[in-house]
């Protein structure tokens, strides 16, 4: 039986804000972050040293989103792969750490901003 470990769940920033025209990506993307709560919570009853990680990047440049952006429903500019690659090993350094990991300081905002003025963010997300 393992004791300890890490576990590292590639979620997106969309598991945080909703966006429309995305409704079920953001549905599986805010279960996600609920398992991510979820499994930290078991761990930690059972006693066990296992960490849990979520990283959320807003979008990433993958083929998936060339075929978004061509429809025109992207609204934050893309990051590269390699920059969320080298925030889940920022991450992955500092142990001990069970923290949300948002890749760009900007994303962070967002989800802050969508979670103290919740109306507000909707009403601006809709003027678009």
């Amino acid at each position: 039986m393992r004791v300890q470990g890490r576990v590292v769940l590639l979620n997106s920033i969309l598991g945080q804000i909703p966006l429309m025209g995305n409704a079920a990506y953001c549905a599986t993307k805010a279960g996600l972050h609920h398992f991510a709560e979820a499994l930290r919570i078991e761990f930690s009853r059972a006693g066990r040293g296992v960490e849990v990680h979520s990283v959320y990047p807003a979008y990433v440049k993958t083929p998936m989103l060339e075929s978004i952006q061509g429809e025109g429903r992207t609204f934050l500019k893309p990051v590269e792969a390699d920059v969320v690659t080298a925030e889940i090993a920022r991450i992955l350094q500092k142990k001990g750490s069970t923290q949300r990991g948002f890749v760009l300081l900007r994303d962070r905002l967002i989800a802050r901003f969508y979670r103290f003025m919740p109306a507000t963010f909707r009403a601006f997300l809709a003027s678009m």
